[in-house]
């Protein structure tokens, strides 16, 4: 099967299966690189939870959110191409439309959108540039920021960009060499994943060995587009890094205030029409939910009038995960809450809802 072949049991892409690892720690991997960490995860937000936390706080987050994936993206690439791959390049400068294609073959796959190089100058000089247009993509920071570390990592030296034309159907970017400032004093390094034992037990596809629960989720590749069946969502596939990183450096700097801001962002976006409390209920095994995604490996789960108590080990992107469980607990009873959590060394989170009185 090719990689962009459909499982005719599953529908799922054979990529998924070939490239991609769910362990039974409720995490999911990329198999050449398994401290590279993935989610699944609901994506129609992502850009706007960026804005609102942003003006929350004072600080545009785009310029972070785009040096955070950068650094990763680079990283990453960095360790799938040959050694010297830069001087092969310069010597046959064909290699690079080859290479820039499969990049953009994997975020289609991954429901990230479609991306087409428009134009483009290579002579390995500072005259260089190219121009690249994206389809439907899933979040505009990530995408900037995995076009510039996957350019840095292919070409060599830096680069930025500048917008051409933006709207949330197609974004079109020039990129070309030129240092760049980080609006933030961090060194940005991507967090290594440490497999810890679990007890996750996903069903499997019996043709293709994907998780069963795919099966929900529609995966229409002309466009680089997933959706879920009983959400009707967009999900997408992607590196956690860039979502993680940013959130928990501002967290560092600014204090408990910027993560109250991310998990209200949240909790207000899933509230106010994102989901509907059928189409989460409906889906009613979290521990499923929440593993197959990559959250994590979900211990305790308890929901009633009185509040709600979860513990979830090997969590990622907790400040979402917070929100989300604020916004569970408020569709499913009303009225407003308080949400107080803690994230131990091991990554175990727990998070506790009650009602709030008055």
């Amino acid at each position: 099967m090719t990689n962009g072949e459909l499982c005719a049991a599953c529908g799922v892409p054979s990529f998924v299966v070939n490239e991609i690892l769910w362990l039974d720690s409720g995490v999911i991997v990329q198999r050449k690189d398994e401290g590279h960490r993935l989610v699944l995860i609901e994506c129609e937000n992502l850009d706007s939870l960026f804005t609102m936390v942003g003006e929350a706080v004072g600080i545009p987050l785009e310029p972070l959110v785009i040096e955070s994936r950068r650094k990763s993206a680079k990283d990453f690439v960095q360790k799938y191409l040959p050694d010297g791959f830069t001087e092969m390049l310069r010597n046959n400068p064909s290699l690079l439309d080859a290479v820039v294609a499969a990049q953009f073959d994997t975020a289609r796959l991954m429901g990230m959108g479609l991306g087409r190089m428009v134009e483009r100058r290579y002579q390995g000089d500072e005259e260089d540039y190219a121009v690249v247009e994206i389809r439907e993509p899933f979040s505009i920071p990530l995408w900037i920021g995995n076009l510039l570390g996957g350019i840095e990592a292919i070409i060599g030296g830096e680069w930025w960009f500048e917008y051409l034309d933006v709207s949330r159907e197609r974004c079109m970017a020039r990129f070309f060499p030129s240092r760049h400032e980080v609006e933030s004093g961090r060194d940005y390094q991507r967090k290594e994943y440490r497999y810890r034992p679990g007890d996750v037990q996903l069903k499997r596809c019996e043709v293709c060995g994907a998780p069963e629960v795919l099966s929900r989720f529609i995966w229409m590749l002309e466009r680089g587009f997933v959706s879920s069946v009983y959400t009707d969502r967009r999900v997408a596939m992607n590196g956690e890094a860039g979502l993680r990183e940013v959130f928990s450096a501002l967290e560092e700097e600014l204090g408990e205030g910027i993560a109250r801001e991310v998990v209200d962002a949240q909790r207000r976006f899933i509230k106010g029409g994102f989901y509907s409390i059928d189409g989460l209920m409906s889906e009613a095994d979290f521990r499923t939910q929440f593993a197959f995604r990559g959250l994590g490996n979900l211990r305790r789960f308890a929901m009633g009038p009185a509040g709600l108590h979860m513990e979830l080990e090997d969590s990622t992107l907790h400040l979402m995960v917070v929100g989300f469980a604020q916004a569970l607990f408020e569709l499913a009873f009303g009225g407003e809450s308080r949400v107080e959590w803690d994230l131990g060394g091991d990554e175990r989170l727990t998070v506790k809802v009650t009602p709030r009185s008055g």
